[in-house]
This record gives structure tokens, sequence and C-alpha cells, in this order.
């Protein structure tokens, strides 16, 4: 069912206040000049919508949130493509970024350069810039803008895609009750 709101634009079923108040979260971190937590909040939010789009195509059991509870995010997503439910190529990304998230995280100082950065990782980012914000920006050399206009850009098209998928399941089953 679509809304509309004030602008009387329509507005998706699946974009919920829930998916709002995440999408909130991650543009405070990325206002809050904060690489790490930026990385840290969008793959959290990559690890919710992987476990709800894993369970809303599992049978509604306490199995089925066991399966998926204790999930690191790379293992999120070698479920998810092993069922079919994401693309071989945004299964490659998630673990792009997760371990971009994770060079980010488990880091005792927070990158400033690309300097500061381990090859591996620069590596990694530059992949992610080169597919999402290279035909759409200028060439930069500010890592902040590095990140957040080519991971982060990346990370959230997938993160809007899996979101909407879990919404469509949840549709088909409802329909299909009916």
């Amino acid at each position: 069912m679509q809304q509309q709101n004030t602008h009387n634009i329509e507005i998706p079923a699946w974009y919920t206040e829930e998916f709002q108040s995440f999408l909130d979260s991650a543009n405070l971190e990325n206002a809050s000049l904060s690489l790490r937590g930026s990385a840290i909040v969008l793959a959290s939010g990559l690890e919710e919508v992987l476990r709800r789009l894993i369970t809303s195509f599992l049978v509604d059991h306490k199995a089925t949130d066991q399966l998926v509870k204790e999930r690191s995010l790379t293992q999120l997503a070698n479920l998810a493509f092993s069922l079919g439910l994401i693309t071989r190529t945004e299964s490659e990304h998630i673990r792009r970024y997760n371990d971009i998230r994770n060079a980010l995280a488990h880091n005792w100082h927070s990158p400033r350069s690309m300097d500061d950065l381990d090859k591996k990782t620069l590596s990694k980012l530059q992949q992610f810039y080169e597919e999402y914000a290279a035909q759409i920006f200028h060439p930069t050399t500010d890592l902040r803008l590095f990140v957040q206009r080519g991971a982060n850009f990346g990370i959230q098209g997938i993160f809007f895609h899996l979101w909407q998928r879990q919404s469509d399941i949840k549709d088909r089953q409802l329909a299909e009750r009916h």
C-alpha cells in the first residue's frame, strides 16, 4: 500500500518509520565526520536488513531466528546468496564493505587521510568509488568524501534494494495467505 506525504509524492510501502530511523542514524554519523561511525552504522543496518530478508523468506519459527541471530555480516551475505535472495555482485559488495568496516572499526585511531589506510582497504574503497561514484563526482583525495561518495553511497543503494526485496517477500506471503 502506497502512502502520500504532504508534497503529494507517493511513498513506497516499504519506506517505513523504522527505515527512516535507520537513515537518520546513518546521516547523523556522516554529519559528525566519523568514518568509523558511519561504517559501523551502515554495516549494522545491512546486518539487520539481511536478517529480515532471510527470516521473511524462511519458515516463521524459532529455529529460523536462531539460524540468523548470531551470524556476522559476511555469514549473512553468504546465506542470503545461497538462498538466492541476493545476487553474487551484491554478496561480493557486502563482503567488501564488511572488510572496510572492519579496517575502520578495529583500528585504534581513526584515519584522517588516504595515507592512513593500508593498501588492501584503500584498494577496496577505490573499487567502490569507481563503481558507484566516479561518473557522478569529481575525483577527490579527501578521505571522508572518498568513503562517503564511494563505499557509503554504494552500500546505501544495496541497502535500499534489500529493504524493498524483504518488503516484497512479506507482501507476497500476505497475498498467498488470503
